[in-house]
């Protein structure tokens, strides 16, 4: 559960309330909601180990929605585990950071 507050000096303070769930480190939910500006969900699923997939969705509220509507959002995630192969390679061992060998 994520909590935040933000206060600004020429408007009021806005409070952030989210929550984001991972589910078998592959499958990935998430929701969010600003009191001052929008309002959003999130999923994603991972297909091979450094290679994720994401949506999100995203409305705008009060004066902005009028505007500008609402968004969505596709993201492709490679994750490099040049650590990981960096330590192996000089050690042999895995799991670099992990405590395991």
């Amino acid at each position: 559960m994520l909590v935040y507050y933000k206060n600004f000096s020429t408007i009021t303070g806005t409070l952030d309330l989210g929550g984001y769930y991972t589910y078998d480190n592959k499958f990935n939910l998430g929701a969010n909601y600003s009191t001052y500006s929008s309002s959003h969900i999130s999923a994603g699923v991972t297909l091979i180990n450094n290679l994720s997939l994401g949506y999100s969705h995203e409305i705008l509220l009060k004066d902005f929605s009028r505007v500008v509507g609402a968004s969505d959002e596709i993201t492709i995630r490679y994750t490099f585990d040049q650590l990981e192969s960096i330590f192996y390679a000089t050690t042999g061992k895995r799991n670099f950071g992990k405590g395991a060998s």
